[in-house]
């Protein structure tokens, strides 16, 4: 069985993804968000929580791979599978192999225009990034429930047969 010790997530469509994943998984862990936390504060953080986990534990991240510059750490620092087009990929940090990355590429909003055909300019966009978690997830539950639970399910089969030991 997969151990999650952790979730992190840089925002809250992220976040609404990966408690989809976790609920689909029946895992216990909660998924952690911080309006403050950009990638590389979610990637620094779960590094920090590797310390404190057992060795069967793994963190799972839901980050966007953002774009120009930015993109080379995750080429340099993960090993990626693609799950849907260029737009999603399953990673594992090549330093820890018990970092586990769920990766929209370049964002999340990026795969939510060409999965459902939404968020696609600047003003659906915003939907995403107003008001609280709860209301964030709302707007999409429709979308996770119909329109995007085949991908989920693609995306918990490669965490199943790449890390479950």
């Amino acid at each position: 069985m997969l151990k999650i010790g952790l979730v992190l997530s840089e925002c809250y469509a992220n976040t609404c993804f990966a408690i989809e994943v976790v609920r689909n998984l029946c895992l216990k862990a909660k998924c952690s968000h911080n309006y403050k936390m950009g990638r590389d504060k979610v990637i620094k953080k779960a590094m920090r929580a590797l310390e404190n986990l057992m060795d069967d534990e793994h963190v799972l991240i839901v980050i966007d791979y953002e774009t120009g510059v930015a993109r080379k750490y995750i080429d340099v620092n993960f090993d990626l599978q693609t799950i849907h087009g260029n737009l999603l990929h399953v990673g594992v940090f090549r330093g820890d192999r018990r970092l586990i990355a769920i990766i929209f590429d370049p964002y999340i909003e990026e795969f939510l225009c060409d999965v459902i055909g939404r968020y696609c300019d600047e003003n659906e966009r915003m939907l995403l990034k107003r008001g609280s978690l709860e209301r964030v997830c709302k707007e999409l539950q429709d979308f996770i429930k119909t329109r995007l639970s085949n991908i989920i399910s693609n995306v918990m089969n490669v965490l199943i047969e790449r890390y479950v030991k």
